[in-house]
């Protein structure tokens, strides 16, 4: 496993990997289904997100406090509102869609690593005190965890939506086995996650494994296997992609 990057404890740095963990943080751990039901439909719910999305962003970033910054960071949130409004009342039935939940959270990032450009020359290297490094090390593999738990699961449900043909009836009695699958979903990206942080590749291949001779049964249903390949495939997808993604961060 490489060391720690020296570049993540840099003053700018450090400011992104905060804004990215609180809009992980808002969006998929703050926000409740509640919320990200009700704001589709009211004005009064999608004000009261991009609340919550300012406050969790403005409390996370704290170290960095002033002016601008605090400016910066309620400009961010009113985007993030703006942004929300098209796609969960403007253009509903497009964001219900695999692509439009990628759709909407790239030009959340996109918002993101805009008010980051603006704001970072603005930083002192003051700002960039060992205990705020290890907090955003942690803030960051905190944050691919809850996205694995709540957006991998959005994505991946998102997807199987797109071939009706190939998911299963639902009926009496099936809650409980669904409930079963979205936590072996859970399971499977947080191992895979944790497996991709760590360098352990060849580890992915067990997790696979272990699926497969748990559903082997159910394999000869070529029903069964194409929901099966479809949804793990793009859990794990899911999971290689967050993994890397904080691992050239964090090692890099």
């Amino acid at each position: 496993m490489p060391a720690w990057s020296a570049t993540i404890e840099t003053p700018d740095r450090l400011f992104l990997a905060f804004l990215f963990v609180g809009h992980i943080a808002a969006d998929f751990f703050v926000q409740t289904s509640r919320v990200a039901v009700g704001k589709r439909t009211s004005a009064r719910w999608l004000l009261w997100h991009a609340l919550l999305t300012w406050l969790t962003h403005l409390v996370l970033v704290f170290p960095f406090w002033s002016a601008p910054v605090i400016a910066g960071v309620t400009a961010l949130g009113a985007f993030h509102l703006a942004v929300d409004a098209l796609t969960a009342r403007v253009v509903p039935s497009w964001n219900r869609g695999a692509l439009g939940f990628v759709a909407d959270q790239g030009a959340h990032l996109a918002s993101i690593l805009v008010a980051w450009r603006v704001l970072a020359p603005l930083l002192s290297e003051a700002d960039a005190v060992p205990w705020v490094a290890t907090a955003a090390r942690w803030g960051i593999i905190a944050a691919g965890i809850i996205f694995n738990v709540k957006g991998g699961t959005a994505i991946v449900r998102r997807v199987l939506e797109n071939y009706p043909q190939v998911l299963p009836r639902t009926g009496e009695g099936e809650a409980d086995e669904y409930a079963m699958g979205r936590t072996i979903g859970h399971l499977e990206r947080f191992l895979v996650f944790t497996f991709v942080l760590l360098g352990e590749w060849g580890a992915l291949g067990f997790v696979v494994a272990a699926k497969s001779i748990a559903r082997f049964r159910e394999l000869s249903s070529q029903r069964f296997a194409d929901y099966y390949l479809i949804g793990t495939l793009t859990s794990i997808s899911v999971a290689l992609a967050t993994g890397l993604v904080a691992r050239l961060v964090l090692f890099f």
